[in-house]
């Protein structure tokens, strides 16, 4: 009876506290980040061509600048479009360079510490990645085109270049949200 009593109290703790942190990776938060772009329009545009650009239904467009008909899309009139991600993965990242700079690659390319590039222990090279820096709002679309990094808890290294953009320099390594646009 005691044992049947403590499976009945632990089963649906363990649902309720443990499955959101495995399912989510962060408990609490939503997987999903929204980011907004200005767009001015131009002569020829309509919202089905604007939609596929930024890959965003053109309905949502539509919806959230107000346009009751394509009639009222009219050059220069600026659209705000309001992008929804799903991060494919959160990141430890660090950044590499001196020691690196001008050896070859994982792809056969020459390093230079002061491009955009990244190394990454699986994702296919050459996979195009979207690299986004919670703390300050700043992203990076970049191509993975070499192994690593090869310390423990860590997925993600940057090129010098790239961790400059994002403001991760000074410290060194940081939690990054990675989306893979493209394999």
């Amino acid at each position: 009876m005691m044992k049947r009593t403590l499976t009945c109290v632990i089963v649906p703790l363990i649902f309720l506290f443990v499955m959101p942190i495995v399912s989510n990776g962060y408990r609490g938060q939503s997987p999903y980040f929204f980011y907004t772009y200005n767009y001015k329009v131009k002569k020829g545009d309509n919202l089905y061509r604007i939609g596929i650009r930024f890959e965003v239904p053109w309905g949502e467009i539509a919806r959230a600048n107000n346009i009751p008909d394509e009639r009222f899309l009219e050059p220069g009139k600026k659209l705000v479009i309001k992008k929804k991600f799903l991060y494919n993965f959160r990141a430890l990242t660090s950044w590499y360079g001196k020691y690196f700079h001008g050896r070859k690659t994982a792809n056969g390319e020459v390093y230079d510490m002061y491009g955009i590039s990244a190394a990454h222990k699986t994702l296919p090279l050459g996979t195009s990645v979207l690299v986004i820096n919670p703390q300050n709002g700043r992203q990076l679309k970049l191509r993975i085109n070499d192994r690593g990094p090869y310390i423990k808890g860590r997925s993600l290294d940057l090129s010098f270049g790239a961790a400059k953009l994002l403001g991760i320099v000074k410290q060194g390594v940081a939690p990054l949200l990675v989306k893979v646009l493209k394999f």
